[in-house]
């Protein structure tokens, strides 16, 4: 696994982020995209997901004519976000 620090970003696949980090519901908004798991980026849902641990956090992104799910709190060209029951190590990157 290549770390943050070294500028490499490790690519998993989206059956694994389901199954490893395992994604939480959006208790505010039982319609959520992505089976009712993404938080919306302003109001209540921002709130909370800032509100929670940074490694248990993830951006949806549109980046070079493509969508990611990338670790932490991102603000530039984010979708929305995740929260994870389970964290990412905090030295890696992934990119889902």
């Amino acid at each position: 696994m290549a770390s943050a620090s070294d500028g490499k970003i490790k690519t998993i696949r989206e059956k694994t982020f389901w199954e490893k980090y395992q994604p939480v519901k959006n208790h505010l908004d039982s319609n959520a995209a992505f089976d009712g798991c993404m938080f919306e980026t302003f109001g209540e849902e921002l709130a909370f997901v800032t509100s929670q641990p940074t490694e248990k956090v993830w951006t949806y992104v549109q980046a070079d004519n493509d969508e990611y799910i990338v670790t932490g709190v991102h603000l530039v060209n984010r979708l929305g976000y995740f929260v994870t029951k389970e964290p990412w190590t905090e030295d890696m990157q992934f990119k889902v």
